[in-house]
This record gives C-alpha cells, sequence and structure tokens, in this order.
C-alpha cells in the first residue's frame, strides 16, 4: 500500500468519525511515496482532484481477540486521471488497491 492523505475543498485532512462517516467531503488526494518504478500509475508527491467516491465501509476486526478491535474503513474514490483507488484508513488513509 502507498500511503495517502484525502482533503476536503478546503485543504482539511479528512478522517473517519467514530460512526464510522466521513468528516468532511473528499475534493483531492495527495499520494505520498514512491517514484512510479513500482508500477502505480502515480508518482509520490501527486494531487488529483477527486470526480467521485463511494463509502466508507467502516469495519471492525478482530473484537474476538484479547488485544479488542482492529477499526478500518475502506473508501473508493474515482480521481480527475488514472484509474479508480480503493482507499483504506487504518490510523491514516492508504491506497489498498487500483482498478485497472
Amino acid at each position: 500500500p502507498r500511503p495517502a492523505a484525502l482533503h476536503d475543498d478546503r485543504g482539511r485532512e479528512l478522517g473517519v468519525d467514530i460512526h464510522g462517516q466521513l468528516d468532511g467531503d473528499p475534493a483531492t488526494i495527495r499520494i505520498e511515496g514512491g517514484d512510479g518504478s513500482d508500477g502505480w500509475p502515480h508518482r509520490g508527491g501527486a494531487e488529483l482532484r477527486i470526480l467521485s467516491w463511494a463509502g466508507p465501509w467502516p469495519m471492525d476486526e478482530g473484537w474476538w481477540t484479547p488485544q479488542g478491535p482492529k477499526r478500518r474503513a475502506y473508501l473508493q474514490v474515482t480521481t480527475d486521471t488514472g484509474p479508480p483507488l480503493l482507499l483504506m484508513r487504518s490510523g491514516r488513509w492508504w491506497i489498498e488497491a487500483v482498478y485497472d
């Protein structure tokens, strides 16, 4: 996965609230790390405009373990360039998959 940052139209970084909802409407995604040699369609530092999004889909995983649950949320975004992306939030946003 590649680290990413999701922002609203005012530049505020977005996360997921305790109810599993986004705390704003995503407008841009900044892709961090990578030089493009790993097969990803964008180099690190690229900032893409988000055209549409679906989700998030919150997940509580491992609720049965002694360590307690791990919370994650998945979000699909379509940008102005390149294929749709699947993002995962687990402490921060990560690009989990690229659809082609």
